[in-house]
């Protein structure tokens, strides 16, 4: 794809409900990729509201994007094209980065520096932090900063330094321990594929639905630095800072360089019509 506003990519994310590719950089700017068309937003990145809009994360869910950002979250209208609401999440208004965001059926989670953080999608005023519920508070998730989350089958998973907790309910319990801090996390219908990486060390590791492990992929050489790992019809896609794009297939490692600038890159990945 040519005419890209940026490079430095921060998040990324597709909308099934407009055909969309949503592509968020590091300068606070996004595109939106539609049906061969790319839209440039500028509103995230010349904000004047005094905050750090900074863009950690972005998912899609009914024709919107919701971006996590170093103080709240912004909302997307992908449609329109504008920026429909924003969310400031932090106890008494206190703008928080927020990690990642994701839903299921009934509720919004947040993961933030004050813990993860639950509201009702269809609450009246999500612009009210008092509609935000710490879920430490009615569980046994240990409290404080959470990292990346995943939905696997009915379970909420949600990560915390090199730990993975699974919350049903209002009920947490330990998933999964690793040897390194987390990074990412993405699932299958039966697995989850973890990243991990610190100290120049990293893998990834393939868990079962009850948390055991089912494989570890994993070569000193190139996965020093992996960030994130995507499964798609037999092959494991691994973004590693230093190392690039990895696909792991048949008990073998092969690298790929893009046709793209060469800088080291956020290390997000999608998957869309076996298109990576």
């Amino acid at each position: 794809v040519k005419g890209l506003s940026g490079a430095a990519i921060s998040a990324i994310a597709w909308d099934e409900v407009t055909a969309s590719l949503v592509i968020a950089y590091a300068n606070r700017s996004v595109d939106i990729l539609s049906r061969g068309t790319i839209y440039t937003i500028t509103a995230i990145r010349y904000s004047n509201n005094g905050q750090d809009n900074s863009i950690n994360h972005a998912y899609t869910k009914d024709g919107l994007c919701y971006f996590s950002t170093a103080s709240g979250i912004l909302i997307l209208d992908l449609k329109q094209r504008v920026i429909v609401n924003n969310f400031t999440i932090g106890n008494a208004w206190e703008p928080i980065p927020v990690n990642q965001l994701l839903a299921d059926e009934n509720y919004f989670y947040a993961s933030t520096v004050q813990g993860l953080k639950k509201a009702a999608r269809n609450s009246t005023n999500l612009s009210d932090f008092r509609n935000w519920n710490a879920v430490q508070g009615t569980s046994s998730l240990p409290p404080g900063a959470t990292g990346p989350l995943a939905k696997l089958q009915n379970r909420l998973l949600v990560g915390k330094k090199d730990t993975i907790y699974a919350l049903e309910g209002d009920r947490a319990q330990i998933y999964y321990v690793g040897s390194l801090p987390l990074q990412s996390m993405t699932t299958t219908p039966a697995t989850t594929v973890v990243t991990e990486s610190g100290n120049g060390k990293g893998r990834i590791v393939v868990l079962s639905e009850k948390g055991s492990i089912v494989s570890i992929l994993q070569q000193p050489e190139l996965l020093t630095s992996p960030v994130y790992c995507l499964y798609d019809e037999g092959s494991y896609w691994i973004a590693d800072r230093k190392s690039g794009l990895q696909r792991f297939i048949a008990n073998s490692f092969s690298g790929y360089v893009p046709q793209s600038p060469l800088q080291n890159g956020s290390g997000k990945l999608v998957f869309q019509q076996n298109t990576l």
